[in-house]
Order: C-alpha cells, then structure tokens, then sequence
C-alpha cells in the first residue's frame, strides 16, 4: 500500500475514495458471504481418471447413478434428497431409482455461521431424464476432512462402468466357499447362501449397483448348478471415507476372486487340489494347502518348544481348529 493511501485510510472510511477497504458482497469486510469454500477444504487439484478419488468438491458436471433401497425401506423413498427449492419435499424411490443424474453445483456452506466446524457441501444434481433438480448434503465423519465426505444412494456413473469393463464376461478362479444367494427381487438375506468349488475357472455373469455407496458394484457369479451368489466392492476411493472398514479396487476383488490359476503355481497332487476344491483338510497338509482350502483363520496361537514350533490356528465362531507342528497339519478339532 503507497503512503498516500496509507495515510488516508481513515479519509476512505469517510470519503469512500481509491484505498477504501474491499467490500464482500454482504457489504462487509469483516463477512464472509454465505456459500464461500471453506479453508479446511483441500485444494489439491482434481482428477478424474479411473480409478482415482472424485472428492464432493469435484463432482460439478459428472454423472452418478442413484442407487438402489433396500426393498423393505422403499417406501421412505430418498429422505436426503429435496426437490427444487423446497427443504420438505423428498424423492420418491420410483422417482429416482436406477435414473442417470449430473451434479451441477457443489457449494461449501455453514449451517451455523457462528462455528467455523459446522460447514459441509451442498450438493446439487439434475435427473438427466426428468431434468428436474434435487439438493442434498454430503455427510463427513467426525474429525474427517472435507474430502472425505459422502452422499447416500449416489455412484459414480465412471466406476460402475469402469467394473463391467474389467470382470463382466471375465474368468477368474474362486477363492471363497460361498457367498450370499443373489435372487429376483434384490433384498439381501445371508441366511441363503451359495456354495462354490474353490479355484475352479469361474465366468463372472453380471455386475450391477449395490445398494451401498462405499462400496456400490454388485459382482455376480454362477456356480456350477445355475445359482448365482455376489458380493460388493468399491472400484475406487470416490464417495467413501477413509475411515471405511475394507479394501478398494483390485485388493478387494482379489478377496474373493484370483486373477490366475493356482495351479500353475502350485504343483501339487491331485488329492490336495481335490480337497481344497471341497474346503476339506487333511493330515499332513502343509499351511499354505489349508490356507487355502480353509481361508485365513481367525485367530493364531503359537509355541515354541525347543527346535519345534506349534500353532493353533481358530475358525469362525464355532471354534474349529487346526493344529500344526513344523508346519504341517497334525491335528483336526471341529
């Protein structure tokens, strides 16, 4: 600032000239106007290339899908999204289910001016069908950053997309027994579940929205008798916090499905392969052989005495164990 004008700050109060303070648009200096980004807010630049992370503060101008509800909570439709202007009037789940929307604002707001903590994003999106516009807040876990706040029920039309590129079609070898029955009407229920045979060659048979945003691909697999069990996933970090129990991406795909035979890898006899198809042990199997034919145990308990090394290895809530002595198979408690 020049001497001049420093010398006649206290003139611009009065006579409003050149050095007089910058106004905001609530004609204070000393306010902020309502919907400024909050400094908090990352300022990293955004990227959208698959399978990166889409903050809320980058969604203006891509699309989502709204997901699906659950069928026993269909009839609250989509509480967290207001119609047009209005803060009372919900979507209903006919409304927007399944639909193709493109978000057109993201602002950054205080709930309560007088807290600096109490800002989240508004977000607004346009159905592309109906062209009708919705609002709705994205929520952040306590002490999580802007950048890690959510909204319920959207997907990224990208990830969704992107799954059915990478495993629809696709054949890959089963590393899970089971998974929950995928049926008609989409309710989910783990009391019917499907078996498999495990590292067998497997077609994934669809992938579709899930009911979850942290983790919105349904992946869907057909055993060998026509019944088709799923799981979930995230193809990437967008619209879920850090703070989410779970892998994304390829480590959580390659929980439950390898991208390679292991029998390439392992050459072992066929009665070993026989009986990790079938999730069997037996005595004499090396850890990795029922590792792989039990899954990882829960709970591993180990001794060493002298030159030997035992290990309890735990299953599930039913308490089965394997015992082990040098690293093969000695004992079987089920």
């Amino acid at each position: 600032m020049g001497r001049v004008c420093f010398s006649a700050i206290i003139a611009a109060f009065v006579l409003g000239n050149e050095c007089a303070i910058a106004q905001t648009d609530s004609g204070s200096p000393f306010l902020r106007p309502e919907g400024t980004q909050s400094s908090a807010a990352s300022n990293a630049p955004c990227d959208y290339t698959f399978p990166s992370k889409v903050p809320v503060k980058c969604w203006a101008g891509q699309k989502f899908m709204v997901l699906p509800i659950d069928p026993q909570l269909r009839s609250y439709g989509y509480q967290e999204f207001t119609k047009g202007d209005s803060v009372i009037d919900h979507a209903t789940y006919d409304e927007l289910a399944g639909k193709v929307v493109t978000v057109t604002d993201v602002q950054w707001r205080l709930i309560a001016p007088a807290l600096p903590d109490s800002g989240g994003w508004v977000v607004t999106f346009q159905d592309d069908a109906s062209g009708v516009t919705y609002h709705t807040r994205a929520v952040t876990l306590p002490n999580d950053p802007p950048d890690d706040a959510t909204v319920d029920h959207l997907a990224l039309v990208r990830d969704l997309q992107g799954a059915r590129q990478m495993y629809l079609g696709k054949t890959f070898w089963m590393k899970s027994g089971w998974l929950p029955e995928f049926n008609g009407n989409g309710s989910i229920s783990f009391s019917n579940t499907v078996t498999y045979k495990k590292f067998v060659p497997t077609t994934i048979s669809d992938v579709l929205a899930s009911y979850d945003p942290h983790e919105p691909v349904r992946v869907v697999i057909k055993n060998d008798a026509g019944q088709e069990g799923y799981f979930d996933m995230a193809v990437s970090p967008t619209n879920r916090s850090a703070k989410w129990p779970g892998k994304v991406g390829e480590a959580a795909f390659a929980e439950v499905m390898a991208s390679t035979d292991p029998k390439l890898a392992h050459k072992w006899p066929a009665k070993v392969w026989d009986a990790i198809e079938n999730q069997k042990v037996f005595m004499g199997m090396t850890m990795e052989q029922a590792r792989l034919s039990w899954g990882e145990p829960r709970d591993v308990n180990r001794t060493v005495v002298g030159d030997h090394v035992h290990e309890q290895w735990v299953y599930g809530e039913a308490h089965n164990y394997l015992y082990f002595e040098d690293g093969r198979l000695t004992g079987i408690q089920n």
